[in-house]
């Protein structure tokens, strides 16, 4: 069995990690307890699963850090890590609100060089507090994707695409 990963795609694993872990202390900047800080959410698009750590920065932002991995058998991995920032336009029992997003996805083959993609989008819904510590909610999503010279992830290898997307989405709050 061959080992695919190599010391600066587990370096970038081990950061993410780190980073997650280091965020809720150094996000939290309210003095008064004024409900949850952070939470873990759940997303769905297709057949794609991410899971998301928002962190609330304020009663009206969220600064969601993302992560998504696959694995192949032993032939190969994928790696999404980004960053989702939520702004609320109001904060009630239905809550819309705008987010951008921002994702650098991994693909590791069995053999040969790792291939990075990028991704940035942008995206509104709304979501549906049944108390302040449990949701659900839904988004619509403009997505503008470069691809590596050597990726078919999105079919179109060193070429950029622009694409729309929705997503359902869980989350507790803690």
């Amino acid at each position: 069995m061959k080992n695919i990963w190599k010391q600066s795609e587990l370096t970038v694993i081990f950061l993410s990690v780190l980073i997650i872990q280091l965020l809720p202390n150094l996000l939290v900047a309210q003095d008064e307890d004024t409900g949850p800080k952070y939470g873990l959410s759940a997303a769905f698009q297709t057949s794609q699963l991410d899971i998301l750590v928002p962190f609330w920065l304020s009663e009206k932002v969220i600064l969601a850090p993302t992560i998504k991995f696959s694995s192949v058998s032993e032939s190969s991995r994928d790696l999404g890590i980004g960053i989702v920032p939520r702004f609320f336009l109001k904060r009630d029992k239905v809550s819309p609100f705008i987010s951008f997003r921002a994702a650098l996805l991994l693909y590791y083959p069995k053999d040969g060089e790792v291939i990075n993609d990028y991704l940035l989008g942008m995206g509104a819904g709304g979501e549906y507090f049944f108390d302040s510590n449990f949701s659900i909610g839904i988004e619509a999503q403009l997505n503008l994707t470069k691809s590596n010279e050597k990726s078919t992830r999105f079919n179109n290898p060193n070429g950029t695409n622009i694409n729309t997307a929705t997503v359902i989405f869980g989350s507790i709050y803690f």
